[in-house]
């Protein structure tokens, strides 16, 4: 794992506002500017290497700080600009607010390290100190330092699996509930713990608890921000559930929370029990509008292992949905499904795709959409064109979207399992070690109940085993990248060899970490390829049912998940580890190149 800092700029010369003393002006002309202090953050996992105290680090040899928005500012800092107490004054700055600061970290022409801070307001005597978290490029990093307070942890408090996080109105992360033990050989319970709710600040890289817990431990549940990220619904998942190296279906609920609903207020951290009357089971799918005011429930596992159809759709306002007046509108899927995905497309509209055990075009996917009247929830099947690429009864993959235009839809399918049908009507999944390589690109077009659909296998250029996996995480990092992080590949089997192989990229369970790069605008122009800039990346331990969030400064956190299913009165099982990708991107590439004089 890489070593990470802590960069504490201070607006203009007072280091967190700490210093009770009358404030100076930077200069007479009344510019503002910002001072950078070094302060290594170290910590049991990550201790950093600097070339002294309160210096640079190591593999760095010079700074280049960029401030944008109504303003644009560039200045570069060598190690000769710090003072013996690691600070530096940058004087010259315009007063200007809501601004967006860069720190680059260059070692000759190769960028090496980076961080961003948003909202930097520069003004006069101004003492405010915002922080930046400065990590390696194109690699994993560990979170933060123990040393910051006894209220902030550079892991999470309790280690979880199957969470759920969003991002908060001032873009700290909340991670909520999880399955926090494991019985051995096959139970997963919320029981101890699993009603927790953690706050993550991605400019310290720390976690702390929060005050007030959820009424209803629950894990593989969902989670939907909405009102700016000022509040958020927690629905649906399990208290209980099978889930062991030869269960099948590999994660089965046991157990549902008492309260199906319940409504967090972020500002106030308080938890209460909703009135909403409104549904999501295990290994079901929920989509929302980017506001949260369109929210759309569909399908899932019932206790018995029968897959389900049931609809559940909101459309309201965010007073609606907070006091629990908003109407709820019930429907049918075309079929029954478990382990699928939803996406959501434009105007309600919500793509449903896979987790059907029946095989053939017809069943691949569906689209959820409005009928005459608002309360009216249908659902259409995609016809998909003949000769196209085959797409298998698939469940437990990945869907993200690539890109969309009007009612063309572009999305990348990655992973997953077979599913069929067993004589009782339980769900039965093939394992992804069995079923082999799952990417797809799937386009859909359409709208008001009438929708096409296109698939191509693009498997080509990537290993088999990096493709076989489930209960992985696929995450859209911006700049046409995507990671495809950890996974399980052989659930349902007894005695493999393979699950005693520890290589990240084979064994099974997953630590392989691949940034997916896709090319090409339309359908038929589509390439899928391994990011050169961020080849080669594994996480620092196997994860799965872990979780992924891209936070404001473009960096992805990795929390939690487990990282074996281990025997019984064995060690291992459940993570409270967590670790930080800040990938290189292609418009990155240019900024430590040094230019002549005149170029």
């Amino acid at each position: 794992m890489m070593r990470t800092w802590l960069i504490l700029i201070s607006l203009p010369s007072i280091l967190l506002g700490a210093c009770a003393e009358p404030a100076q002006p930077v200069d007479t002309e009344g510019l503002g500017g910002l001072k950078v202090v070094v302060a290594a953050q170290s910590s049991s996992q990550c201790v950093p290497s600097t070339n002294k105290n309160h210096s640079f680090p190591a593999d760095i040899d010079r700074f280049e700080i960029r401030l944008s928005g109504s303003i644009n500012f560039a200045t570069t800092l060598v190690e000769e600009d710090l003072d013996k107490e690691g600070q530096v004054l940058v004087m010259g700055i315009p007063p200007a607010e809501n601004l967006t600061l860069d720190l680059y970290g260059c070692k000759g022409d190769q960028l090496q390290y980076s961080g961003r801070t948003l909202g930097v307001n520069i003004k006069k005597n101004d003492k405010t100190a915002p922080a930046l978290y400065f990590t390696k490029k194109s690699a994993f990093s560990c979170t933060g330092s123990a040393t910051l307070s006894n209220y902030w942890s550079a892991k999470l408090p309790k280690a979880v699996a199957f969470h759920k996080s969003a991002l908060t109105d001032d873009g700290e992360l909340l991670i909520v509930g999880g399955f926090t033990e494991y019985f051995a050989p096959s139970q997963l319970s919320a029981g101890g713990g699993g009603a927790d709710v953690y706050l993550y600040a991605p400019t310290k890289g720390m976690f702390r608890a929060w005050k007030e817990p959820l009424h209803s431990p629950r894990g593989w549940h969902h989670l939907i921000p909405f009102d700016d990220g000022r509040k958020m619904l927690v629905v649906g998942g399990a208290s209980s559930a099978n889930f062991g190296a030869t269960t099948n279906p590999p994660l089965r609920p046991t157990a549902l929370p008492e309260h199906m609903v319940e409504l967090i207020d972020v500002d106030n951290e308080s938890i209460e029990v909703s009135t909403l009357s409104f549904e999501a089971k295990p290994m079901g799918a929920i989509a929302h509008s980017a506001d949260g005011h369109i929210i759309v429930s569909a399908g899932g596992a019932n206790l018995d292992g029968t897959s389900d159809d049931a609809i559940w759709r909101i459309e309201s306002n965010a007073g609606a949905i907070s006091d629990g007046s908003a109407v709820v509108a019930k429907g049918q899927m075309t079929f029954k499904r478990q382990g699928h995905t939803a996406n959501y497309l434009k105007d309600g509209d919500v793509l449903i795709l896979g987790g059907n055990t029946s095989s053939g075009s017809a069943a691949i996917a569906e689209v959820i959409h409005t009928g005459a009247a608002p309360e009216d929830v249908l659902s259409s099947p995609v016809n998909f064109e003949l000769g196209q690429d085959n797409f298998p009864a698939l469940a437990l993959h990945q869907t993200a979207l690539i890109q969309q235009s009007d009612d063309t839809h572009l999305f990348m399918v990655a992973g997953g399992a077979g599913i069929s049908e067993n004589l009782d009507g339980t769900a039965k999944f093939n394992p992804p070690h069995f079923v082999g390589e799952q990417l797809y690109v799937v386009e859909i077009q359409g709208s008001n109940g009438l929708y096409s659909g296109r698939v191509a296998i693009k498997t080509g250029g990537f290993s088999v085993d990096r493709l076989e996996r489930a209960f992985h995480s696929l995450t859209a990092l911006g700049n046409n990248l995507f990671l495809l992080g950890g996974g399980y590949s052989t659930f349902a089997e007894a005695g493999l060899a393979i699950c005693d192989d520890t290589a990240a990229k084979t064994g099974c369970y997953l630590s392989d970490a691949l940034v997916i790069e896709t090319s090409g605008g339309a359908f038929g122009k589509q390439m899928f390829s391994e990011n050169s800039l961020n080849s080669g990346l594994t996480f620092s331990t196997s994860r799965f049912g872990h979780g992924v969030n891209i936070l404001p400064d473009g960096t992805a956190l990795v929390t939690g998940g487990l990282r074996d299913l281990p025997p019984k009165n064995a060690a291992g099982g459940l993570l409270n580890s967590a670790e930080i990708l800040n990938p290189m991107r292609i418009d990155e590439n240019s900024i430590c190149v040094k230019t002549a004089p005149g170029e």
